[in-house]
C-alpha cells in the first residue's frame, strides 16, 4: 500500500523563506527611497514659499519706491552675502534658510532681481540651493 504524504519539504520551506526575504528587502528599500524623495520634495516646496514670499516684500517695495527700498539696489550677489541682499529666515519646518538676491537695471524702469534660497546648515534631505528670477516694476 502506497502512503502519500502531505506538507512541504524542509528544502521547500526554506526556499519559500528565501524568496520572501528577498522580497521584503527590496520593499524596504523602496519604502526607505520614497521616504527621502517625500522629504526632498517637502524641503523644495518651503524653499520656494520662502522665495515667493521674499519676492512679493521686493516687489512691493519696487511699487512704493521709498527711502528705504535698499533691497532693490542695483548689486548684490547669489554666491556671496552682502548687505542689504542679504536675509536668514525660519521656514515652516524652523529649519533656516539663507537667502541671498542680486539686482540689476531691467529694461525701461524695471530691476532684473536672481534669488537663491538655500539651508544654514546642510542637510541630506535638503536642496543645497534653489534659484529663482523675475523682472520688478519700480514705481513711475
Amino acid at each position: 500500500m502506497n502512503k502519500v504524504r502531505a506538507g512541504f519539504t524542509l528544502v521547500e520551506l526554506l526556499v519559500a523563506i528565501l524568496i520572501l526575504s528577498i522580497g521584503l528587502v527590496g520593499l524596504a528599500s523602496t519604502m526607505a527611497a520614497m521616504t527621502r524623495w517625500q522629504m526632498l520634495s517637502a524641503s523644495r516646496a518651503e524653499m520656494t514659499l520662502l522665495a515667493d514670499g521674499k519676492l512679493e516684500r521686493l516687489r512691493a517695495a519696487g511699487a512704493v519706491l521709498s527711502p528705504d527700498t535698499a533691497e532693490l539696489r542695483i548689486g548684490g550677489s547669489v554666491d556671496t552675502p552682502a548687505d542689504p541682499h542679504t536675509d536668514i529666515v525660519v521656514g515652516p519646518s524652523s529649519r533656516r534658510f539663507v537667502l541671498l538676491w542680486s539686482v540689476a537695471a531691467g529694461p525701461a524702469t524695471t530691476r532684473d532681481v536672481r534669488l537663491r534660497v538655500r539651508p544654514e546648515v546642510d542637510v541630506p534631505q535638503t536642496p543645497a540651493k534653489l534659484d529663482f528670477a523675475t523682472l520688478i516694476a519700480l514705481k513711475q
